[in-house]
């Protein structure tokens, strides 16, 4: 493998996707027009300066989620992703209504445990929540079980509910999917993710403070 080579391309690369973002991703280019960075010529700028943590995926109002304002909720999601979560709101009252609509048009909402103090949600398309259920073949030093070379030579016993809304489900159910047998346990007590975090569930404009219908 030529290391040179792939060095320009993997640099190729991430200019490539600066621009994507500083064209789709509306809290991106303000970012790099803060930092006078709309237009980047090299990889390690984007490292020293461009970097996005987990805080841009917990940078919606606190009204919102007090309030259950999901239509503040759609509109910030368009400005932190490169997606357009044009959805109609008819009937969404709770948290799960509107991750559940963000599924049809195919916008998958994952949602930290907020354990930090403030959930994250990190919306993805139907390719990058594959990659997020298959990433740990990425950097997995594993070597029992073929896990990192794709060829599964175990069983895996899920102990929680399965579906996408939480990271962890997410990655959980990429591991099954790959192995030779996978059971679940489900107890019928098991709460859904929202109810795991303090704020929720949401219901629209039911608590103190909040007013209208969002």
């Amino acid at each position: 493998m030529d290391e040179e080579r792939l060095q320009e391309a993997r640099q190729a690369i991430l200019l490539a996707n600066h621009a994507r973002y500083v064209q789709a991703v509306p809290a991106y280019r303000r970012l790099a027009a803060d930092l006078g960075l709309l237009h980047v010529e090299s990889a390690a700028t984007l490292a020293d300066n461009l970097l996005v943590g987990v805080s841009l995926f917990k940078s919606y109002g606190d009204s919102l989620l007090k309030c259950g304002d999901f239509a503040g909720l759609t509109a910030w999601l368009g400005e932190v992703s490169t997606l357009d979560p044009n959805i109609s709101l008819d009937g969404i009252m709770r948290l799960e209504d509107w991750i559940a609509r963000l599924r049809e048009v195919e916008i998958y909402v994952s949602v930290s445990s907020g354990t930090a103090g403030r959930p994250s949600f990190v919306p993805r398309d139907r390719f990058t929540l594959a990659a997020l259920r298959n990433n740990g073949r990425c950097y997995s030093t594993l070597t029992w079980g073929g896990y990192a070379s794709g060829h599964p030579q175990y069983d895996c016993l899920l102990v929680g509910r399965p579906g996408t809304t939480l990271g962890i489900q997410a990655v959980s159910t990429g591991l099954a999917s790959i192995a030779i047998q996978s059971y679940r346990l489900s107890p019928d007590d098991l709460r859904e993710p929202s109810d795991r975090l303090g704020a929720w569930p949401l219901v629209r404009g039911r608590r103190p403070g909040c007013t209208g219908s969002g």
